[in-house]
Formats: C-alpha cells, sequence, structure tokens
C-alpha cells in the first residue's frame, strides 16, 4: 500500500496531476474546462487561463466566447470508467513512446513508475486515499469557505449578498465562531476547538476531523437550509462510517457518499458556468472512498 495526498500520489505514478484534464488515478473522468482572463503582468495585454473541473454533467450556460472544441461528458457516480492495472501500464507505456504529449494529456499518465517494477503493486488499487488530506484538510476547508461566503476570489460580503441559499449570514458565522471557541470538550477528542471564524486556516487535521464529526451538525442546525443540512448529515455519516475499524457494509457508504456528491453539485455548481469552480477533484475523489474500503478495509488503516 502507498498513500498520500494528491499531489505526492501523482508525482510517484507519473500522473499529469489533480488539476489536469484527465486528473484521477482510478478513473478516467475528464475536466470540464472554465476559462478565466487575466492581465499579464507589466503589459497591458489580456489572456485567458484555462482551468480544469470535474462536475458529472456539463454547465448549461457556457458563454459563447469561453466554448473551446473538447467533448463534454456525463458520468454515473456509481458506474465510473475504472482504471485497470493492465491498462494503467498500457496507458504510461503509450506515453512513453509518444512525442506529442498527447496521450499524456488524454490518459492522464507521462510515462511508467518505478513503482511497476515491484511484482506486488497493483494500479490504482495498491494507491487507497488518504482520507486526512481529502476530507479533513480539503474538503471540510473547501465546505466552511462555501458556507462563510470566501471560497471566491469576488470576497465574502459579496458572495453572501448574490448567494443567500447557502451563504451564512456574517453575523451568524461570527457567532458559530464564538460558539466553537468556548466549546469544551473531552480531552479523548483530541486538542480543546478554537474559534473557526477566526483560526480556520491554521486549523490541523484533528480539528478539521472534531468540527465536522463532533460539532458540525450541531453549530449548522437550524442556521443553514434543509437541503444543505442533510448534505452535511450524509458526508458526516458517511465518513464516520469509513473510519470504523470495522466495516460492515461498504455498499451504505458508497450511497451516502454519493448522495452527498449529488447534494454538493445541486446545491453549489447548478450546472452553471460561473460555479465550475466548486468542482474540484476534491469533491471527485469522494466518489472513490468506498472503493478502497472494499480493497483494504476501514479508512483508519490508509
Amino acid at each position: 500500500m502507498v498513500t498520500g495526498d494528491s499531489p505526492a500520489i501523482s508525482k510517484i505514478l507519473h500522473l499529469t496531476g489533480h488539476n489536469s484534464y484527465s486528473p484521477c488515478r482510478f478513473c478516467t473522468i475528464k475536466g470540464t474546462p472554465f476559462q478565466k482572463k487575466y492581465k499579464v503582468k507589466d503589459r497591458d495585454v489580456e489572456r485567458l487561463k484555462t482551468t480544469y473541473y470535474y462536475p458529472l454533467t456539463h454547465p448549461t450556460d457556457v458563454p459563447a466566447e469561453h466554448r473551446i472544441s473538447e467533448a463534454h461528458h456525463t458520468y454515473d457516480p456509481l458506474n465510473l470508467p475504472r482504471r485497470t492495472n493492465t491498462g494503467f501500464i498500457a496507458d504510461a507505456t503509450d506515453a512513453e513512446n509518444d512525442d506529442t504529449g498527447r496521450v499524456a494529456k488524454d490518459t492522464g499518465i507521462k510515462s511508467r513508475s518505478i513503482l511497476c517494477r515491484i511484482p506486488s503493486i497493483r494500479f490504482p488499487y495498491s494507491f487507497p486515499i488518504d482520507v486526512m488530506h481529502l476530507i479533513y484538510l480539503r474538503l471540510t476547508r473547501d465546505l466552511v469557505a462555501l458556507l462563510n461566503g470566501s471560497y471566491f476570489e469576488s470576497g465574502a460580503s459579496k458572495m453572501r449578498n448574490c448567494e443567500p441559499a447557502y451563504c451564512l449570514q456574517e453575523k451568524v458565522w461570527r457567532k458559530i465562531g464564538k460558539e466553537m471557541g468556548s466549546a469544551r470538550i473531552p480531552t479523548g477528542y483530541g486538542r480543546q476547538t478554537r474559534n473557526i471564524d477566526k483560526y480556520m486556516k491554521s486549523f490541523k487535521s484533528e480539528e478539521c476531523a472534531t468540527f465536522l464529526h463532533n460539532l458540525s451538525l450541531h453549530l449548522l442546525r437550524n442556521r443553514v437550509s434543509n437541503d444543505v443540512y442533510s448534505m452535511f448529515m450524509k458526508l458526516v455519516l458517511g465518513i464516520s462510517l469509513a473510519i470504523n475499524y470495522v466495516i460492515l457494509d461498504t455498499d451504505e457508504i458508497r450511497l451516502l457518499l454519493k448522495d452527498f456528491v449529488l447534494d454538493f453539485y445541486r446545491i453549489f455548481y447548478r450546472q452553471e458556468y460561473k460555479m465550475l469552480r466548486v468542482c474540484k477533484y476534491t469533491i471527485h475523489s469522494v466518489l472513490h472512498i468506498a472503493d478502497c474500503l472494499d480493497w483494504w478495509g476501514s479508512a483508519a488503516n490508509f
């Protein structure tokens, strides 16, 4: 078993990266391009920067000036196009023999990893998802940023005005922070909680886990919409079951996390081009956690 965060695994497997057109080590999902204008430094010139995101369905309102040639795809969250060990090695070999770089872009694999020499290594099964990095340090932070309005570059106040369906008012979020900072939890749960409004950027994985598992549902109750609260419940229950030392039913976990991802896309993405930026590889990876449980047992093991 080899585990780590997405950038580390991408390097060791010689992948094109978790922000590329084909980013996933478990399946062959293709990214949907998002284009944004930017000014060249020290020059009065505007250019377009393309970043890939990973919704299950393409946006319905792509501006005409941002349309590009790559085809959009629609994916079934329970039937994603999985990679196999044989296919993975074949794609890596093809990429090594292709000087144009097209194979690497399309497959997401640049060359064969040195780990191919180890007979017991199987791609991608030997590389399960690190729940600490994916869920606690990445997804939990993103969910908090969406709720308090700081996710987008436009600034918190603007987002609170334009997205009242899920953004909390500033005074409500500050109150949540104060309540969390004054909470006293048993020492067996970990370190004492800090004000999430003030210190979220410096939260360790343990603090993010404490917020998600033990505090989020209590603090958000009657403060967010029923849809958002239900989404959090599915995530909390699904991950809580996944980190149990005894896994009784991976299908239940798979359905909970699938429903969470679908709720996330419905609430935050809504198939709107401007909201593509919420569809990071982070949220897509949640769909593969149950597969890792099938292969390796409890997520507490990896």
